[in-house]
């Protein structure tokens, strides 16, 4: 049987059908690789931070998010969605729920002082109550920052 030769290029048909003849092994692969990265995750992520804010700047610049959204195919990404079983999401979330868990309780601590902060307000003029509104609205705003740090 003589030699065949492949393609310099795999067309995307070759490239698809190579990636679902693996989907079999492909989580175990993936759980070998991310219990024993190159690289320490958080580590690599921290040293790459200077890398990270020049690309978000170049991407910005160039208007990759708009072009990238220009290229979504709707169609494929409700058949993509619809093929999605409901219990993923709530599989995702009771396999992370130590994590979900932990952002859950950092999140009522801050939102409890916010409360606390509120609450010493005085609120009996509807100058008062605008002031109370207008700090819960400040609040509001930083608990952003405040999940990040």
């Amino acid at each position: 049987m003589p030699f065949g030769t492949a393609d310099r290029v795999p067309s995307g048909a070759d490239r698809l059908k190579k990636m679902q003849s693996g989907l079999d092994n492909m989580g175990e692969r993936w759980k070998e690789g991310a219990l024993n990265p190159r690289k320490h995750p958080i580590k690599a992520a921290i040293a790459a931070k200077g890398k990270w804010a020049s690309s978000v700047q170049e991407a910005a610049q160039k208007d990759r998010f708009g072009k990238g959204l220009a290229q979504v195919n709707e169609e494929q990404m409700l058949a993509s969605i619809n093929a999605t079983p409901s219990s993923a999401v709530a599989d995702g979330v009771r396999k992370r729920g130590a994590k979900v868990l932990a952002k859950m309780e950092k999140l009522a601590g801050i939102q409890a002082a916010n409360a606390a902060e509120i609450d010493k307000l005085p609120a009996d003029t509807a100058a008062d109550r605008k002031a109370r509104m207008l700090k819960n609205y400040e609040l509001s705003l930083a608990v952003k920052d405040k999940m990040r740090s």
